[in-house]
């Protein structure tokens, strides 16, 4: 049985309403693009991101267990943590 501390949300609202799937791994994709489109590419730094961006998704899910992240909220802690 997962403890709190390792809430997950297991969905994400996607842009068209549906949802899909949560996939962490594919926010470290699409940041390790972005960083490669902006010539600023760095190993681990993707991965470093997307862990901060999942450990803040994380918290919000434990403590609202109805909460179901949208790709937007997760656009903006990219952008957050990115600045």
């Amino acid at each position: 049985m997962p403890t709190k501390q390792s809430t997950a949300p297991l969905s994400i609202r996607k842009r068209d309403g549906m949802l899909v799937p949560f996939d962490a791994q594919k926010i470290a994709t699409a940041v390790e693009k972005a960083l490669n489109a902006a010539n600023e590419f760095r190993e681990g730094a993707a991965g470093e991101v997307a862990s901060a961006v999942e450990k803040d998704i994380r918290a919000r899910c434990r403590a609202d267990t109805g909460f179901i992240p949208s790709v937007e909220l997760v656009q903006d802690a990219v952008e957050k943590e990115l600045m």
